[in-house]
C-alpha cells in the first residue's frame, strides 16, 4: 500500500531507490510529509544505509 501523502523523495528513501532520489534533487530534502516523517527519517527507519549517506551528503539535517 502506498501512502498518498508521500513525496517522491520520501518514497525513494523508504525503498532505498537511490537512482530515483537523484532524479528528485530539486525537491526539499527536509520536507515533512503528513505523518511527520522526512526522507532521512524514513531511510533510517528502513535501515537504508546508502540512502542515508546520500541524503546526508546532500545536506539533510541529522538533528531535524
Amino acid at each position: 500500500m502506498i501512502n498518498t501523502s508521500e513525496t517522491p523523495l520520501t518514497f525513494a528513501a523508504s525503498k532505498n531507490l537511490v537512482d530515483l532520489s537523484q532524479l528528485e534533487r530539486r525537491t526539499n530534502i527536509e520536507e515533512v510529509i503528513d505523518d511527520s516523517y522526512m526522507p532521512l527519517m524514513q531511510a533510517a527507519l528502513e535501515n537504508n544505509e546508502e540512502m542515508i549517506a546520500l541524503l546526508l551528503s546532500e545536506g539533510a539535517d541529522i538533528n531535524a
